[in-house]
């Protein structure tokens, strides 16, 4: 891979401020010569309240993921030695290779005067930021009173020569509104589709699906051709079906899946072509679907006029749905291990965290079945 443009605001070469965590990671393991280690970080008891961080030691590239969104927020170069770092270029212009001085960044072609910057004692670094980019560099408390630091231009002076140890993108002026926009990223509630399961609709951008009504042509037609088609013998959800007389209904005959592992979305099909259910997946880290598909975002509306959504947990769902009578089947799932170039990290550093690794509980509504993770995030939903 040739050098990585430096986009401040955008983005670092082909990782795009905004891309989706799989979509990232995608691209890091087709391109695992480049990045040949990524250790993905989260909270495993609440990976949702927590940033995903998806880390590559080898290269000194970092990238943070919204816990909720899973869209990347933040990229983080901390390593700039010829050995280990990547190539970069601003403008066409080959950064150089080494570490990079504060007065080739400030002072030099690079980027130019720019803000004050800012000292933070706590973090014991200087931040020299502009319009979505930052560097970083180290200055420790005996260093800033020895030589009575105070304003932005004591410290551009004293650090001309100074490395710098790391540098952000992001979207924002200044780092420092960035960085409080990034911790606000939990207040995210938007959400583009609707899910109304005892009426059997979904309601997406691109029009309403109805499970019984709409076809294969139809989800084409709105979707696109899926990324992968299979075809299975399945009968698993007909036992829910309150009329028995439906033609959706399939008796031992085979069912399709289309599966839109972008979309975080899988359709399936009756034998005449009929839409059966849907299932959404939420990619939550550590489960054993994660990476399998993006993370689909819903909210569902309930006959009582009641609202949830994905980011709820099993306890909030079950109150506002009244499901707490119907949780008690535990699933076991195929266990397939992650990719070797992947590695999932959590607190303990371990890559399966538990003993329960691969099982999930399940329970339902009419329309719906939600599958929940052991610690109580939503896994996935299905329709139908």
């Amino acid at each position: 891979m040739s050098s990585l443009a430096i986009k401040p605001g955008i983005g670092l070469g082909p990782f795009i401020l905004g891309m989706d965590l799989y979509d990232c990671l995608q691209f890091i393991k087709k391109h695992h010569t480049t990045f040949p280690l990524v250790n993905v970080i989260y909270s495993s008891q609440s990976p949702l309240s927590n940033f995903i961080v998806a880390d590559m030691p080898r290269v000194g590239l970092r990238l943070q993921f919204g816990g909720v969104t899973q869209k990347l927020l933040l990229i983080e170069v901390y390593n700039f030695t010829p050995a280990n770092g990547l190539a970069l270029e601003y403008n066409e212009t080959a950064l150089p290779k080494g570490n990079i001085s504060l007065r080739a960044i400030y002072g030099g072609k690079l980027f130019g005067p720019t803000y004050a910057g800012e000292y933070k004692k706590e973090l014991e670094k200087y931040v020299l930021s502009y319009p979505g980019v930052a560097f970083s560099f180290n200055v420790d408390a005996q260093t800033v009173e020895k030589n009575s630091l105070s304003d932005s231009q004591s410290f551009i002076k004293h650090l001309s020569s100074s490395e710098t140890t790391s540098m952000a993108i992001f979207k924002g002026p200044t780092w420092w509104e960035a960085l409080k926009e990034l911790n606000q990223e939990g207040a995210d509630v938007s959400h583009q589709v609707s899910l109304r399961p005892q009426k059997g609709e979904i309601y997406f951008p691109a029009g309403k699906v109805t499970v019984g009504s709409t076809t294969m042509q139809d989800i084409v037609a709105m979707f696109g051709s899926p990324e992968e088609k299979f075809v299975r013998k399945d009968s698993a959800l007909s036992i829910h079906r309150k009329d028995s007389s439906k033609s959706t209904r399939t008796e031992s005959g085979h069912v399709t899946f289309f599966n839109y592992f972008r979309l975080g979305i899988d359709f399936c099909f009756s034998n005449s072509g009929q839409l059966l259910k849907v299932i959404f997946h939420h990619n939550i880290p550590g489960t054993i679907e994660f990476q399998r598909y993006s993370r689909a975002r819903w909210s569902l509306e309930a006959s009582n006029h009641v609202t949830v959504t994905s980011e709820m947990d099993y306890t909030e769902l079950a109150q506002k749905l009244d499901l707490s009578h119907s949780k008690g089947l535990t699933l076991a799932k195929a266990m397939e291990s992650p990719s070797s170039s992947i590695e999932l990290v959590n607190g303990g550093n371990e890559v399966f965290p538990d003993s329960n690794w691969g099982m999930a509980d399940l329970c339902g509504m009419d329309g719906a079945v939600f599958e929940f993770c052991k610690q109580g995030s939503i896994a996935s939903v299905t329709i139908y």
